[in-house]
Order: C-alpha cells, then sequence, then structure tokens
C-alpha cells in the first residue's frame, strides 16, 4: 500500500517532487551539476533523494520513476541483476528495493533525463540507445546501464555529445 505521511502526501509524491525540485535546481546542463552540493539548493533536495534511497523504494515507486524509460522487465532483470522470478515476486508484494537497487534505478532515471535534455528529443535518444555505437567500441548504450562504471561512461558520452565532442 502507499504510505501516506502527516502531510497527506504519499513517498511516490514526495519522491517526484524532490526529483523534479533536485532537476529545477541545477541550472548548468552538464552533468556533474546533479552531484553538486556546494549549491545551497541542491544539496539538501540531494540528501532528501539520499535518504529516500536508503529507506528503498517499493515497487510502485519503482514503476512510477521508470514509467518512461525503454526497458521492458526482462532489461530491468538483468541491469539490477535479479532473476524473473524475484522482479515478479517484488511486483506481486510491491517489496522493497533496497538501497543497491534502489540506487541503480535512481541512476538510470537522472541518466535518461541527461539524456532526453541532450537529445531533445525522445525518438532520437531511445534510438541512440539501443543501437552500437562506434564511439562505445560498437557497444550498444543500453548494455552498460548494469555498472555503475557504464553508466558513467554512458554519462561522459552524453556529456560530449552536449558539447558537440563526437570522438
Amino acid at each position: 500500500m502507499n504510505k501516506m505521511t502527516e502531510e497527506g502526501r504519499n513517498d511516490e509524491e514526495i519522491l517526484s517532487e524532490l526529483w523534479q525540485q533536485l532537476k529545477s535546481s541545477s541550472s548548468v546542463n552538464e552533468p556533474s551539476a546533479i552531484y553538486a552540493n556546494d549549491n545551497s539548493q541542491t544539496g539538501p533536495v540531494l540528501f532528501d533523494i539520499i535518504d529516500t534511497l536508503r529507506k528503498g523504494l517499493r515497487y510502485e515507486q519503482f514503476e512510477a520513476v521508470t514509467k518512461d524509460i525503454p526497458l521492458d522487465g526482462e532489461e530491468w532483470k538483468k541491469v539490477l541483476h535479479l532473476s524473473r522470478r524475484t522482479l515478479k515476486r517484488y511486483k506481486e508484494e510491491n517489496r522493497v528495493f533496497e538501497t543497491k537497487y534502489a540506487e541503480r534505478i535512481f541512476e538510470i532515471r537522472m541518466l535518461y533525463d541527461l539524456g532526453m535534455e541532450v537529445f531533445e528529443n525522445k525518438e532520437k535518444f531511445n534510438t541512440w540507445l539501443t543501437r552500437e555505437n562506434v564511439v562505445l567500441g560498437n557497444v550498444v548504450p543500453k548494455t552498460l546501464l548494469d555498472t555503475t562504471i557504464g553508466i558513467d561512461i554512458l554519462r561522459d558520452q552524453l556529456g560530449r555529445i552536449d558539447h558537440g565532442i563526437l570522438a
């Protein structure tokens, strides 16, 4: 069930609001801006998100945060390193993804939002994610989402594209 806070808002609404605050307080369209903790507006929001991730994400929160990310159940299973059966149980029981999974989900959410900003077009970004990339050694970018290093490589590549540096 969706737990309500004293203010009458559920965790899903709070997480969504925190994410929107973080995005709007980052005035620079660079990956590093989202991690800045010296910004008086970004810092507190970022720590609220960290606190939320430490508590974990329920499956319904996972669905809300990832609804527009073009990964199917099989792909989420791979990037989260979970079996199909375990992922199914998470859904059926609205289980809480522990911190390590919640963090990966959120990293992918941030990467997807960055990609949307860089490409300014959902179809173009989704195509980039699913086609072999010469600069990445003919690797399909989406296949790198299963590791933090892979996500960092994609974030770096998106930064290069945003600045007109393709190689």
